[in-house]
């Protein structure tokens, strides 16, 4: 798919972070916001037979080349196609700006036989301990320092 081709067909609202339709035809109307929210809560959009996602293109028509590795974004809204919360990382750096889990602080566990809580990091593929602590808050503070220490992106664990 070539950057020409991209841009006529689409727009991209740099403002709202929306890809809009510049043409008519069965399946689009001229002026509509393009794609769709999938499950995963990324947007999708369907061009000549084939699925994209909606940052993929805005990262192509911004830089005029798709992306080498994956775009992370940045303030964790997988919707939010703005420019500025999009950003070109590889696996790892990816992985530096996850979600903490609903029910637990990322990096911090109890472990039972040693009624301690346990904090850890994992960077480049290797697990480093950060030390064992009786009050779980002593824990996440390790966990923050590690963060810092290991180059975390600032939203990991938000």
């Amino acid at each position: 798919m070539n950057i020409e081709y991209i841009k006529s067909i689409l727009k991209y609202d740099k403002k709202t972070g929306n890809l809009i339709w510049k043409i008519t035809n069965r399946r689009m109307k001229a002026g509509k916001v393009a794609g769709n929210i999938r499950k995963d809560g990324y947007i999708g959009i369907g061009l000549n037979g084939k699925h994209y996602l909606a940052h993929r293109i805005i990262w192509f028509i911004t830089h005029n080349s798709f992306p080498k590795n994956q775009i992370d974004h940045i303030n964790h809204i997988r919707s939010d196609n703005r420019i500025e919360n999009l950003r070109e990382v590889n696996n790892s750096e990816n992985q530096k700006n996850q979600r903490k889990g609903k029910t637990h602080q990322m990096g911090v566990f109890w472990r039972e036989n040693r009624q301690k809580w346990m904090a850890y990091i994992s960077s480049h593929n290797k697990r480093y301990y950060l030390g064992s602590f009786a009050n779980f808050n002593d824990a996440v503070k390790a966990r923050k320092k590690g963060e810092v220490k290991y180059g975390f992106h600032i939203n990991h664990g938000n």
